[in-house]
């Protein structure tokens, strides 16, 4: 079975995936045609993150706002949103952005008691 015909991963298979380093596939499996319209916000942030991550950026403008109007999202959640959008920025030239929101992104995990989020 091709990695583009396995199903969805559930969110706990899909933060393993990430930890593992699995970049490639998580992207594929997460941001797949059939995939993409059933994602939850979190789902959406920890794609974008992994695609930063595995040099398929996107334009971190507006990521965040998007997001945010998605409903509520916890501090974690935030945090690797920003760094998702700071990898943006960076993969940009724009350092000084990235560096705000690296800032950020550690700022909120630790606010989470989430070390492994501010690690990233």
């Amino acid at each position: 079975m091709t990695v583009e015909h396995l199903p969805q991963p559930t969110d706990a298979e899909a933060r393993q995936l990430f930890r593992e380093g699995q970049l490639r596939e998580l992207v594929e499996r997460l941001g797949n045609p059939k995939s993409l319209p059933t994602l939850k916000p979190h789902q959406i942030v920890l794609l974008r993150y992994a695609e930063a991550l595995s040099d398929r950026p996107f334009s971190g403008a507006g990521f965040l706002d998007w997001l945010e109007r998605q409903g509520p999202l916890s501090p974690g959640v935030k945090a690797e949103a920003e760094a998702a959008i700071g990898l943006g920025f960076w993969h940009e030239g724009n350092l000084g952005h990235a560096e705000a929101r690296f800032a950020r992104s550690i700022k909120l995990a630790e606010e989470a008691g989430e070390p492994e989020r501010a690690a990233w």
